[in-house]
């Protein structure tokens, strides 16, 4: 009885409710976007996903605010070319009221083929266009 009660309650935050299924496919598309903005050295398509007010935060916790300067950010990426490869996916979906809470990974092999790996929490926000990120960390 308890091991079940311990396995429902580990399944319940992954649970993302039937009015926020549409965050779901933005949320996939701003993954694929970001993997292919890396791969195409596209840092607008990187950046489309982020509002105007957001805030992207590094694995040191250095943080840019703002579209645009989270834009330019991610275009100093491609000093030395696109990545060879990239893949941003989610391992867990939560829903808070106008929010969603994504975990996830993404894996890049740089233009020098050095594979980079890390996890990344984000925080979507509903706003009249769709979900945006709101904040974005690179978890260390």
């Amino acid at each position: 009885m308890r091991h079940s009660l311990l396995a429902l309650m580990l399944s319940l935050p992954a649970m993302v409710p039937a009015a926020h299924a549409d965050a779901g496919a933005d949320i996939d598309k701003a993954n694929r976007d970001w993997s292919t903005g890396m791969t195409q050295a596209d840092p607008a398509r990187m950046a489309a996903a982020y509002a105007a007010d957001a805030v992207f935060c590094d694995a040191k916790g250095a943080c840019t605010t703002g579209h645009d300067a989270i834009e330019k950010l991610m275009a100093g990426r491609f000093e030395h070319g696109p990545a060879r490869s990239a893949e941003a996916y989610s391992t867990r979906r939560v829903a808070d009221g106008g929010f969603v809470y994504e975990w996830g990974e993404a894996a890049v092999v740089d233009s020098a083929g050095q594979a980079v790996h890390g996890r990344f929490f984000t925080v979507w926000e509903q706003t009249r266009d769709g979900w945006r990120i709101f904040r974005n960390l690179v978890l260390p």
